[in-house]
């Protein structure tokens, strides 16, 4: 409790400041207040918005409703709702417009949506760039893992979206991730990556091996080669041919 009642003054305080005009703040950047319930926003007049474009929140409506038109819509409807969003998150300034636009194109699963949601790993916002990997983690697939073990490999990330990554890669479930979660149970590692590591781990193999990284090696090396051995019968089947070939 005593945590909440130091961080409330501080909160307020920023609101203050805000509403009365404080030079040098980007209020792009700000997340949407009325949204979040802080403040009630009057509708803008017709002719503010004729003269310098649509609000902040008349784009976040349109997000929205191009995420649900996205959900149910074709192909061809998610490929024209992607193209467009591609253009708009290039020129949003808004962090939290950004975010929504790739909860979006996550819905999309286009070429174009694989595009920004791999340039968007690159954002100013480390928000948008956890976003992204939770967009990757809704699509699965070998591309998915691939693109969010590079995260993983990359030094100049940050923890929370490596973290994000980890998470993502145990929602796929794919034992493909585990070349990219073993490493990270390195004693030399961050100790919350070693955490949610062996997690991810046991939670995608339902193994309650130990934090040994060793362990997990020989593990996977052990599966890899059970899976290798099963694909070759499974080929060998195949090439068999078969006096009964019509059943």
């Amino acid at each position: 409790m005593a945590r909440t009642g130091i961080v409330w003054p501080f909160f307020w305080t920023s609101l203050a400041l805000l509403a009365s005009g404080c030079k040098g703040v980007d209020l792009s950047s700000v997340p949407l207040a009325d949204e979040l319930g802080f403040v009630e926003v009057k509708p803008v007049p017709k002719e503010i918005r004729t003269r310098y474009g649509p609000t902040s929140k008349d784009r976040l409506e349109d997000i929205r409703k191009q995420r649900n038109r996205a959900k149910h819509g074709s192909d061809k409807v998610k490929e024209e709702i992607s193209g467009n969003l591609a253009q708009q998150i290039r020129r949003e300034p808004n962090a939290f417009l950004r975010q929504e636009i790739v909860r979006t194109l996550a819905e999309c699963q286009t070429s174009v949506a694989a595009d920004i949601l791999r340039q968007g790993l690159n954002d100013e916002s480390v928000d948008v760039q956890i976003q992204c990997c939770r967009g990757w983690g809704k699509w699965g697939g070998e591309e998915s893992v691939d693109v969010l073990g590079q995260v993983l490999q990359n030094k100049l990330a940050t923890m929370d979206l490596k973290i994000a990554a980890i998470d993502a890669l145990q929602t796929i479930g794919n034992l493909e991730s585990a070349p990219f979660l073993v490493p990270l149970l390195d004693k030399r590692e961050d100790p919350a990556l070693q955490y949610r590591s062996l997690k991810a781990l046991q939670k995608i193999t339902g193994k309650s091996l130990a934090d040994d990284q060793e362990a997990w090696e020989t593990y996977i090396a052990e599966e890899r080669d059970a899976a290798a051995v099963l694909e070759a019968k499974s080929s060998e089947r195949s090439a068999t041919p078969s006096l009964f070939w019509w059943r």
